[in-house]
């Protein structure tokens, strides 16, 4: 969020933007910050010129649809997750 502060420095920060600018330092207080982070690595954003990353910075971004996309997602990598510990694991 530093970096928005800094080049525009009189506009606000989108949602979108801070939410992910929360998961970068690890500050997951707002419980819809690890399934927003989720749901915006489904459109593989790797490129500055990607979409995504437009509709992020003008806040034109479904923020309660990008959340509930995202916790579906986190709820198949839990519950993976604990099938491949129940049959993997042992003690």
């Amino acid at each position: 969020m530093l970096t928005w502060q800094y080049f525009y420095p009189d506009k606000e920060v989108p949602e979108g933007i801070r939410l992910l600018g929360l998961n970068d330092i690890y500050d997951l207080r707002d419980r819809r910050v690890r399934p927003f982070e989720y749901a915006v690595q489904t459109f593989g954003v790797n490129r500055p010129t990607d979409r995504i990353w437009t509709q992020l910075m003008n806040n034109e971004v479904d923020i309660k649809a990008m959340v509930e996309k995202g916790s579906a997602i986190l709820s198949w990598v839990r519950h993976r997750n604990y099938r491949l510990v129940r049959g993997m694991g042992f003690v």
